[in-house]
């Protein structure tokens, strides 16, 4: 994900059953350059706030998050950039908006036949759809889909509002 220099990350846990923690490292992925620990968070809660006020490349994990595959680990990478150097960042090459507005950002993971459904929510609730990455679930194969998407924790958009539109939305999805 690329986002301008001031944007805010938080980890949303819809993982139901599952407490998340998330480690975020600069560039070289060196626990001694850690960035950021969230401390564990339960489901259908947020992680802390992370403003992100360096630019640069910084890598976000968690292992152990499979009993099943100990060798999996939720990995990503989080480039960061100054927002004059390019005035049209998004986060992904499946969405033509612009992300002026756009300060918070974060990912949903859902079933790809109900990707319209998600979207219209998420959409309705203020969000914008970034971009989309799909891929088999490592358990059973089932097609799914990481939506992307960002909005505006200004004004009556706060994080607090936005982690609210967020747990209306995740009790919905079938791994509740």
């Amino acid at each position: 994900m690329t986002v301008p220099k001031g944007t805010t990350i938080v980890w949303f846990n819809g993982d139901v059953d599952h407490d998340h923690k998330v480690t975020l490292v600069g560039q070289d992925s060196n626990l001694d350059n850690m960035i950021f620990d969230s401390d564990v968070f339960a489901y259908n809660t947020a992680s802390q706030p992370v403003v992100m006020n360096n630019t640069g490349s910084f890598d976000y994990y968690q292992a152990d998050v499979n009993n099943e595959d100990t060798d999996f680990v939720m990995n990503g990478t989080i480039n960061v950039v100054d927002k004059s150097d390019n005035p049209n960042i998004t986060t992904g090459s499946s969405t033509d908006q612009p992300s002026a507005n756009i300060d918070t950002v974060g990912t949903l993971m859902v079933p790809t036949g109900d990707l319209p459904t998600y979207t219209l929510d998420l959409e309705d609730g203020g969000f914008s759809i970034l971009s989309t990455y799909n891929f088999n679930d490592i358990r059973a194969g089932d097609p799914q889909t990481l939506i992307i998407w960002g909005t505006s924790s200004a004004g009556t958009s706060s994080l607090e509002n936005i982690v609210s539109q967020l747990e209306q939305i995740t009790p919905t999805l079938p791994y509740s």
